[in-house]
């Protein structure tokens, strides 16, 4: 079911916590021993080191690596690598610069045979250049590539384009993890100038801030000349590189004088406040927008002024928004006011609302008082009342639900008080209940949602309900009992999906899969089917499916796993963590080798340290520990070889508040659902309700997104299609 939503518009209200959320795999099973190598030629099960060496040698390694063939290139630079001896090496440096015009996968191959080898002087040159290779030397043509794409004989150019640009992250991760001091010259140099490898490098640096600049190389750091020069020393974390900061401040290109800026703030240079006073004055608005920057991240005396004055200068008003959240005083509040009568951009005046529920003084709840009863806004304006620090933000709800037509909003922001900041209301408790026993399906869907995500109720007797509103609105308030690993009422709504007659709503009963569904409760074919249907469950089903597939299923699963939806990637790959299948180990370590979506490969290396110990397992595990650009990547890795449970989600649990309406304010006309993609890359069926809200419980802090019906790409593969 695809409800039409033309000319409907989406607006998430969301506000991220300091703690960073991650997807927490299951808990590893026992690590047993790897098994004795095989005696078939099956590369992903050969041991490494002096056994591959003593069977193979580096003269068959050099006759793979000089084939046409690519995958038999790639399996002879795996072969080299594993062999390792200085003769292994050299075949691959020799054939490095042929090979960095070679396909997208090559590339990522090459890359990590020379990884582990950057501290040598050959490997480090090829790592070194294959920081600036260009995307347009892997895909041939652009025509030729994108006739291939459609008829599915070829990755398309964007899939390609990521590919490259992992490669370039493995190799500038090498030359920092190498910790030689060549490959970190290297690194910082490519960091500092613009190019093909800036992005790669400043990745780099930033995921690994503990690294820390010779005392030599940091007292002779110049002064940067770019602002991406500038982010890479603060990215260091070394306070040496002070100097080289503060000497870009007063003069230079203006991008650069203002991310040196920003740079003091962070490394909390107080010695540059006066400089930085000082730069408030100039005459580029990036400048000044990093000045009062870096004045709130000092919690300098002046930084309230700065906040109001950037907020009333137009050049500068998106940049004072921002900072308004965490420099907040009357004066600001009084030109966040002025900005929003003022009438702009329909991001600034939500901007606007947002800041000011992130204030604590009374002239902010003032303000969102005021707006609560515009149709366009007050949806938002309640929303921050009902997350306002300010203990009258409480008092100022229980006003407004004296209003008839704001009661079901007031409700709404209740729950989002009571869930985020642990305050009851006696009178508010009182509104709840009243509508969930509402005659009107429209009051009763918001009393029922609130009364069960406050545990004042149980889901099972609404889940029955006449109205599939109010049915809809009783399981997504038992998202409210998430934690990021269980969801207590799975059983119930599960148990209810087989009697479900509606459509939309068996679709958010679907929410109930959070759980994998260990007993089986929707049928195998089921879960096929929803997944073909390609709906807002999609997903977990997915994930489900992956988790029970047998033998019969696995075309399937592989279908899944290089699927062109990430979402879908990523619950595969989840639910191949559980999977009783051998195969799914080396399912997950191929699929992690070419996978360029961070969080997609989060969810693949998670799933791999959750099995049993095995040789492609442990070889993906040791590669990414070290290597991979993404720390917690790697993080995830190393728990997963010392057989230590993965950290969990995080224990902050926020609540998004959804709105689908028209530029008028209206709510939709129809059933609307969609998929809310958590930061942690769980894909959660949701409905909107009647009044065009959508309250989603229990989610990680973060940035999260909405699918508005999602209709998730085919999964049945080409003969011969490859991923």
């Amino acid at each position: 079911m695809r409800p039409a939503v033309l000319g409907v518009a989406a607006v998430l209200v969301m506000f991220a916590n300091d703690a960073h959320a991650q997807w927490a795999a299951p808990p590893p099973r026992q690590v047993r021993p790897p098994p004795a190598a095989p005696s078939d030629d099956e590369d992903e099960e050969q041991p490494a080191g002096v056994a591959l060496r003593s069977r193979f040698g580096e003269g068959r390694a050099e006759v793979m690596l000089h084939s046409s063939d690519p995958e038999t290139v790639r399996r002879g630079l795996a072969r080299a690598a594993a062999i390792g001896s200085p003769e292994a090496i050299a075949l691959i440096a020799q054939r490095a610069e042929e090979l960095a015009s070679a396909d997208d996968r090559t590339l990522i191959d090459l890359a990590r045979a020379l990884a582990a080898f950057a501290d040598q002087d050959a490997p480090r040159q090829r790592l070194m250049a294959l920081l600036n290779v260009s995307t347009r030397v892997t895909t041939r043509s652009s025509a030729a590539a994108r006739a291939a794409a459609a008829e599915g004989t070829s990755d398309s150019l964007a899939l390609v384009a990521a590919r490259v640009g992992f490669a370039r992250d493995i190799a500038a991760r090498a030359l920092v993890a190498s910790r030689d001091a060549k490959a970190l010259e290297a690194v910082f140099t490519s960091a500092r100038e613009p190019g093909l490898g800036q992005t790669a490098a400043l990745r780099a640096l930033a995921s690994d801030p503990s690294q820390i600049l010779d005392a030599q190389t940091a007292a002779h750091m110049p002064a940067p000349t770019s602002a991406a020069a500038a982010h890479a020393l603060a990215q260091t974390g070394d306070l040496r590189v002070l100097g080289a900061l503060r000497a870009r401040v007063a003069s230079g290109e203006p991008g650069a004088r203002a991310a040196a800026i920003v740079a003091l703030g962070q490394l909390g240079d107080g010695g540059a406040l006066s400089s930085i006073v000082s730069a408030f004055g100039d005459g580029d608005a990036r400048v000044r927008a990093a000045s009062g920057e870096a004045l709130v991240l000092l919690d300098a005396p002046q930084r309230w002024r700065a906040v109001e004055a950037l907020v009333t200068d137009d050049n500068t008003a998106d940049a004072g928004i921002r900072l308004a959240e965490r420099a907040q005083d009357a004066g600001v509040v009084k030109a966040l006011a002025a900005r929003f009568r003022a009438k702009g951009d329909a991001d600034v005046r939500s901007a606007i609302l947002a800041a000011l529920g992130r204030g604590l003084t009374d002239d902010a709840v003032k303000v969102l008082v005021s707006v609560a009863a515009d149709p366009r806004w007050g949806g938002e304006a309640v929303a921050a009342l009902g997350r306002s620090p300010n203990a009258g933000a409480m008092r100022a709800l229980e006003a407004l639900a004296r209003e008839p037509s704001l009661r079901r909003l007031v409700a709404r922001a209740y729950a989002l008080r009571a869930l985020l900041r642990h305050e009851r209301s006696g009178a508010l408790g009182a509104l709840v209940a009243e509508l969930a026993r509402s005659r009107a399906p429209a009051d009763r869907s918001v009393g029922v949602f609130a009364r069960v995500a406050l545990g004042e109720a149980s889901a099972d007797a609404s889940l029955s309900d006449p109205d599939p509103g109010v049915r809809r609105a009783a399981a997504m308030g038992t998202l409210a009992g998430w934690d990021g690993l269980r969801l207590p009422a799975a059983e119930s709504l599960l148990a209810r999906m087989p009697h479900e007659t509606d459509e939309a709503t068996r679709t958010v009963l679907g929410i109930g899969l959070l759980d994998g569904d260990p007993n089986a409760r929707v049928p195998t074919v089921g879960l096929a089917q929803r997944v073909e249907a390609g709906g807002p469950d999609g997903a977990l089903s997915a994930s489900a499916f992956a988790a029970r597939a047998g033998d019969a299923d696995k075309d399937k699963v592989d279908d899944l796993l290089s699927s062109t939806d990430p979402v879908l990637r990523a619950h595969t790959a989840r639910g191949l963590a559980r999977s009783e299948e051998p195969s799914a180990t080396g399912k997950l370590a191929e699929a992690a080798r070419y996978e360029a979506e961070p969080l997609v490969r989060f969810s693949e290396i998670a799933a791999l340290a959750a099995r049993p110990a095995a040789p492609a397992r442990d070889d993906a595990l040791r590669f990414a520990a070290r290597f991979d650009p993404e720390a917690r990547i790697r993080e995830v890795a190393r728990r997963g070889l010392a057989g230590t449970p993965l950290s969990g989600p995080s224990p902050v649990r926020e609540i998004a508040w959804l709105r689908a309406a028209s530029s008028e304010g209206l709510p939709p006309g129809s059933t609307m659902l969609a998929a809310y993609v958590t930061s942690e890359g769980v894909a959660i069926p949701i409905a909107f309700d009647a009044d065009g809200y959508a309250l989603v419980a229990g989610v990680p802090s973060g940035d999260g997104r909405v699918i508005f019906a999602p209709s998730f790409p085919q999964v049945t593969a080409k003969p011969g299609a490859k991923r």
